[in-house]
C-alpha cells in the first residue's frame, strides 16, 4: 500500500482519521500504534514481527542502560541493527559476488534463497541506531514505554521512505502534543502538493525516462540521451520530494511536525551545497553518526579527504547493494573534497548561473550510475550521451511519440521550472501561515488543495499502480 494509491487515499487514511478523532486524546496514540503497524504489515507481512521485536530489543537495551550505566547494552543494540540491515539487505549481494568468483574458477555455485528487502528498513534502521546512540550520549532520554517508542519506530508517514528522525525530536510530541484545525488543514495541503508531485510530476516523467532507459543503443540518440537522464533527473526529485511532503502533510494531520527534507536541490551551487538541500535528514544523520565519531574537520587533511570518501561510500551502499549504488557515493565523496580544494572559493567568484549548471551537470553524470543496473549499462549511456555520432532526432514522428507523449513534455516543462524557481517553498510556507491564522478564510489554498487531489486521483484512475522509487532503499 503506498501513498498515492486508492487504498490508502479511500480507504486506510480516511478510516484511520475518523478513529483516530473519534477516540479520547489519551488513546491517539493506540490508535495510530494499530494502524501503523496494519500499513507495515500490508507492506512487508513477513517482517512485522522483526520490527516488533527488535525495536522492543532497543528499549530493552536502553533502559538496562539506563539502570547500569554500562555501555556494551548500547553496543548490542547498534551491532543488532546493522547486522539485521546488513542481512536483510546486503546478503543476496555478496553471495552474488561469490558466486561469480566460484563460476569463473570453476567451482559450483553456492545454491540459496533469495532474502525478500524488508519496505522502509534502512530508514527505521537508521532512527533506530540514533535512538541508542542518543540514548548513550545523553542527548535522548530512554522512551517513557514501549507502545511509545514502538510508535516512533512505526509511525506510518516515515516509516517506508523516511524523512528519517531522531527520537528526541519526536517523543515530546508523542507524550503531548496540541492538535489544532489549522494544522490539520495545513498538513492536508501539504499531502495534496506532494500527492500532485508523484503524480502529476514523478509519474509522468518518469515514463519518459524508462521508454528512453529501455531504448537500444541503436536507438538511443545523444539528444534522446540527454533527455532521458534530465527526465530521470526531475522523475527522482518529484518522486522523493512528493514523498516527504506528504509524510510531513500525513504527520501534521495528527499534530506531529516533521523536519524538512528537500531545499531546491537542483538551485545549488556547489555539490557541498547540494547535500544540504537534498535527502537532509540523511546528510544530518550522516555527519552527525558517522563523520563526526570519524574525526569530522578535526584531523588532518588526508584523513578528513579519506572520511568523506567513506561516508558517501556508506551514504551509496545506503540506498542499495550493487556496485553502481557505491560508485555513486564515491564519486559525490570526490566532488566534495575537490570543493575543498579550492573549488568553494573559485565558485563564489563565478555568476550563479553558471555555479548552478556546473553542480546540476555533475550531479546528472552521477545520476546515469545510480539509475543504472550495472557498469555496461552505464558505460554505454555515457557513451550516447557524448556520441558526436548520434547527435541527431528520430525523424520517425510516431516513433517519437511512443517515446514522449504530449502529458510527459507538459510534466518535464512544469518539473523543470518547478526545481532551478525556488519560489514554490516560499510559497508553500505562505500557505502554511494562512491556514494557521485564518483557515476558514484560505479558500484558494483550500481549492488548490482539493484540485490538485482531484486531479491526481483522476490521473490515478488511468494509470494505476505506482510504487515510490526510494520503497526500494
Amino acid at each position: 500500500m503506498v501513498f498515492s494509491s486508492f487504498t490508502f487515499l479511500y480507504l486506510f487514511l480516511p478510516l484511520c482519521l475518523l478513529c483516530y478523532w473519534i477516540f479520547p486524546n489519551t488513546k491517539r496514540n493506540l490508535v495510530l500504534l494499530f494502524f501503523s503497524l496494519l500499513f507495515y504489515f500490508w507492506a512487508s507481512p513477513q517482517v512485522v514481527l522483526i520490527l516488533i521485536a527488535s525495536s522492543f530489543l532497543d528499549y530493552w537495551l536502553s533502559g538496562r542502560f539506563e539502570q547500569t550505566g554500562k555501555k556494551i547494552f548500547i553496543t548490542i543494540g547498534v551491532v543488532f541493527n546493522i547486522v539485521l540491515l546488513c542481512y536483510f539487505k546486503y546478503t543476496n549481494f555478496f553471495l552474488e559476488q561469490i558466486n561469480f568468483s566460484l563460476s569463473a574458477s570453476g567451482i559450483t555455485p553456492i545454491s540459496w534463497l533469495h532474502i525478500v528487502l524488508p519496505a522502509g528498513i534502512s530508514f527505521f534502521t537508521f532512527e533506530k541506531i540514533s535512538y541508542l546512540i542518543d540514548v548513550y550520549r545523553k542527548t535522548a532520554v530512554v522512551a517513557k514505554s514501549f507502545p511509545n517508542y514502538l510508535l516512533f519506530t512505526s509511525l506510518f508517514p516515515h516509516l517506508i521512505a523516511g524523512p528519517i528522525l531522531k527520537y528526541h525530536d519526536l517523543a515530546e510530541q508523542i507524550e503531548s502534543r496540541i492538535q489544532r484545525s489549522g494544522d490539520f488543514f495545513a498538513g492536508w495541503t501539504r499531502f495534496s502538493l506532494g500527492l500532485g508531485k508523484k503524480v502529476l510530476i514523478a509519474d509522468e516523467v518518469g515514463k519518459i525516462a524508462d521508454n528512453i532507459f529501455a531504448l537500444n543503443s541503436g536507438e538511443l540518440t545523444t539528444p534522446f540521451a540527454w533527455l532521458g537522464i534530465i527526465a530521470y533527473s526531475i522523475q527522482i526529485y518529484f518522486d522523493f520530494a512528493g514523498y516527504s511532503d506528504m509524510a510531513i502533510g500525513l504527520a501534521r494531520m495528527f499534530g506531529f511536525k516533521f523536519t524538512e527534507n528537500f531545499n531546491s536541490p537542483y538551485s545549488a551551487e556547489t555539490i557541498t551545497d547540494f547535500w544540504k538541500r537534498w535527502h537532509i535528514s540523511l546528510t544530518n544523520w550522516m555527519r552527525e553518526y558517522l563523520y563526526i565519531p570519524l574525526g569530522g574537520n578535526r584531523v588532518g587533511a588526508a584523513r578528513l579527504y579519506f572520511n568523506l570518501v567513506l561516508v558517501f561510500c556508506v551514504s551509496g551502499l545506503w540506498h542499495g547493494a550493487s556496485w553502481t549504488f557505491l560508485s555513486w557515493g564515491l564519486l559525490h565523496g570526490i566532488f566534495l573534497i575537490i570543493d575543498r580544494l579550492g573549488w568553494l572559493k573559485i565558485s563564489k567568484q563565478l555568476p550563479k548561473i553558471i555555479n548552478v549548471s556546473i553542480t546540476y551537470f555533475i550531479v546528472l553524470m552521477t545520476w546515469v550510475l545510480f539509475r543504472s543496473v550495472n557498469f555496461e549499462m552505464a558505460g554505454a549511456y555515457y557513451s550516447s550521451l557524448f556520441d558526436l555520432n548520434k547527435l541527431h532526432f528520430y525523424l520517425d514522428n510516431k516513433f517519437t511519440s511512443e517515446i514522449i507523449h504530449n502529458r510527459g513534455w507538459l510534466a518535464l516543462t512544469i518539473g523543470i521550472c518547478c526545481s532551478f524557481l525556488p519560489a514554490s517553498k516560499k510559497l508553500l510556507d505562505l500557505a502554511d501561515k494562512i491556514w494557521l491564522a485564518c483557515p476558514a478564510k484560505n479558500l484558494l489554498v483550500g481549492i488548490g488543495a482539493l484540485g490538485l487531489f482531484i486531479l491526481a486521483t483522476l490521473t490515478l484512475v488511468e494509470s494505476g499502480y505506482s510504487p515510490f522509487l526510494y520503497y526500494q532503499f
